[in-house]
C-alpha cells in the first residue's frame, strides 16, 4: 500500500474526529456552560442506562434512557418549547434521543453529545 496514502487516511480520520461536533450539530462544551449560567438553564438529559448515571454524571441532569424517551419524561417538561440539552456516553443514544424528542414535538433540543467532553467533576 502506498505510505501518502495511510497518511491522508490518518489525517482524514483526524480532521473527522476534530471537526464532528460541529458537523453533527453537537452542542461545543463552551456554548454548553454558557446555557448552564443563563438565565433560564436548560433542562440535563442524561440518556444513558442507570447504572452508567450512577457510576458518575454531570450535575443537575436527570437520568431517562434514550429507549423511554419521550414518554420517559413524563410531567417533567410541560412546555415542549423549553430548553433541553441530552448527552450519554458515546454521542450516538443522545443523537436518537434528540431525534425521539424532536419527533415528539420538544422544539428547543440541542446534543452534547459524549460525557467525555465534559470537563468538570461527574457527581457520583
Amino acid at each position: 500500500m502506498n505510505l501518502n496514502i495511510v497518511f491522508i487516511a490518518i489525517g482524514a480520520f483526524i480532521l473527522y474526529r476534530a471537526l464532528y461536533p460541529l458537523i453533527s450539530g453537537q452542542l461545543s462544551y463552551k456554548a454548553f456552560k454558557e446555557l448552564l449560567d443563563g438565565d433560564q438553564p436548560p433542562l440535563i438529559l442524561d440518556v444513558r442506562t442507570s447504572s452508567e448515571y450512577k457510576g458518575g454524571h454531570i450535575k443537575g441532569a436527570i437520568n431517562v434512557s434514550h429507549e423511554k424517551l419521550p414518554k420517559g419524561l413524563g410531567k417533567k417538561i410541560l412546555n415542549k418549547s423549553n430548553a433541553i440539552v441530552v448527552y450519554c456516553q458515546s454521542g450516538s443514544r443522545s443523537g436518537a434521543a434528540l431525534r425521539s424528542l424532536k419527533g415528539a414535538g420538544y422544539s428547543n433540543v440541542k446534543n452534547f453529545g459524549a460525557i467525555s467532553r465534559w470537563k468538570e467533576s461527574l457527581v457520583r
